[in-house]
């Protein structure tokens, strides 16, 4: 009988205790259980992101959410929780409900591919399924940016040079038309057309979003090159936050023009010469072949 007694206070014990704990959680959240980290994909790396803030990813990349969960006092001797993410307000995403002991942590795992440029918002909830009802144990939020590099505005000086002689500029411009620094960026010369390009590759540093750089190459044309337009194709390297590298190409024209007499200034001296020599020669020879004049005195 006296374990009978004991079996029935133990129950109506645990029904309280259950009683009472749903009562208090219905002022949602309940923070009896929390996020105690939410470790974002962040460029090639990850960052905390438990106290709000913002992860920086790259156009395409995977953006992996890690969310760890702290249970201080759902449920009697634990609670089946679970999370709930949103991206821009739109729900995308629920775990599987976990039991977790109190005073123990589970983790929950979010991932997608993102595109950019753009900033995206995002809240997590902690939810704690308690026989049947849903109660809303914390919130947090914080933002991922994808960005994204390319090259903008990119012009070249107009150029002629005659071939053989000149050597001139070519002057080059263009801007980071992206959201984010371009790192390492080099600027090279992949064809030249036959044409001396000097020098064949330059380090431009870095280059902030929006930011322009300006550089110049020599060009020179040989003397047996053919006047028109040549291309030349430049290809510029940069690498973004991940160390990744990007490559574009572009082009720019240079006009190679003659000179006649410039080309053949050796041969007109030289004609102009002989020509001087042979016409001194004929004077001198029609001097020495004048007859001279005798005078006559009549008697």
């Amino acid at each position: 009988m006296k374990k009978q007694v004991s079996l029935v206070t133990i129950l109506i014990t645990l029904i309280a205790i259950s009683s009472l704990s749903i009562s208090s959680v219905k002022g949602q959240p309940y923070y009896d259980a929390w996020f105690t980290h939410i470790y974002v994909t962040n460029g090639m790396d990850e960052i905390d992101l438990i106290n709000g803030g913002t992860a920086k990813i790259y156009d395409g990349q995977l953006a992996v959410k890690k969310l760890t969960i702290y249970n201080h006092g759902c449920g009697f001797w634990g609670a089946d929780l679970y999370a709930r993410i949103y991206r821009n307000t739109e729900h995308v995403g629920t775990s599987s409900e976990t039991y977790v002991s109190k005073g123990s942590s589970d983790t929950d795992e979010f991932s997608a591919t993102l595109s950019g440029p753009a900033t995206y918002s995002y809240k997590v909830e902690l939810w704690w399924e308690n026989y049947g009802d849903h109660l809303l144990v914390d919130v947090k939020e914080f933002n991922i940016e994808v960005v994204k590099l390319w090259i903008f505005n990119w012009s070249s000086s107009t150029l002629s040079i005659e071939r053989g002689f000149e050597v001139n500029d070519l002057s080059i411009t263009f801007s980071n038309g992206g959201t984010d620094y371009m790192y390492n960026v080099v600027i090279s010369v992949v064809d030249s057309s036959g044409l001396t390009v000097i020098p064949q590759e330059q380090n431009l540093a870095n280059i902030n979003a929006g930011g322009t750089k300006t550089t110049t190459f020599s060009v020179k044309a040989s003397v047996g090159m053919t006047p028109k337009d040549y291309p030349i194709t430049f290809e510029i390297a940069y690498d973004d936050l991940r160390e990744v590298t990007h490559i574009e190409t572009f082009q720019a024209d240079v006009n190679v023009s003659s000179n006649f007499v410039r080309e053949n200034l050796t041969y007109i001296l030289v004609a102009v010469v002989i020509a001087a020599l042979c016409l001194a020669a004929i004077i001198l020879y029609i001097k020495r072949r004048k007859p001279k004049q005798v005078e006559i005195t009549e008697p």
